[in-house]
């Protein structure tokens, strides 16, 4: 029997496949040792889970990962129709840059199933769905929150090209960015790292965007800013 195996990337949705997750990130403190994240399966059948916790590596493994400052405790789950699990993750290290965030990818793969009644000489195409999920240490002496931090950034036209900077020590995800004169004339930017700046694809002729980008519970914040 031939079996091929692949798996589907899905990054940090709140439903993919038939799995519902509560929420797209998780973030620590140094006061927080531990959290979670709920699952719940929303097939008809049962699925077992595994999960680890990396540095965002798309051909990352759990037998690949070693060192890592936060990790999964419970890696295997299996979770029947409709039931909700978690996922719980540990802090195991306080060794991390105090003046900015820290981010990690919680790595949540489906393990594929194969029907009992199916023949050995049967070929399957059995794919495997692999969400990842935000995991970021916020250092105490940080107190903006992604809420505030959006006033940090910064849109700006330097030698012919329009140019986009986080000036927070927080990571930004980006949900949209738009023109403001033309809604319908939208830019592609997914995240800025603390401190990052990004050549952008915005043409230098825009004389403002409208942007929003995802605060710590998921939700959409939205600013304006003139470009100069």
């Amino acid at each position: 029997m031939a079996r091929l195996i692949f798996f589907i990337l899905c990054f940090v949705p709140k439903v993919c496949f038939g799995i519902s997750l509560e929420k797209t990130r998780i973030i620590f403190t140094s006061d927080k040792k531990e959290s979670y994240l709920m699952i719940k399966n929303d097939n008809n059948f049962p699925v077992v889970i595994q999960s680890w916790v990396d540095d965002g590596d798309l051909n990352g493994s759990p037998e690949k990962n070693t060192g890592e400052k936060i990790i999964s405790i419970n890696s295997i789950l299996k979770v029947l129709p409709g039931d909700i699990d978690k996922i719980k993750l540990l802090l195991i290290s306080d060794d991390f840059d105090n003046n900015k965030e820290t981010l990690y990818w919680l790595n949540i793969y489906e393990i594929p199933s194969y029907k009992k009644n199916t023949k050995k000489t049967d070929n399957q195409l059995s794919v495997g769905i692999r969400l990842q999920v935000k995991v970021i240490y916020r250092p105490d002496n940080i107190k903006v929150s992604a809420d505030h931090a959006i006033k940090d950034i910064v849109f700006y036209k330097n030698k012919g090209k329009v140019f986009v900077e986080n000036r927070s020590p927080l990571f930004i995800t980006f949900r949209a960015i738009v023109n403001s004169d033309n809604m319908n004339e939208s830019y592609n930017i997914n995240m800025l790292s603390p401190y990052e700046k990004k050549e952008t694809s915005i043409p230098l002729h825009v004389r403002a965007v409208s942007y929003s980008i995802i605060n710590d519970y998921g939700d959409e914040v939205k600013n304006d800013y003139k470009i100069k």
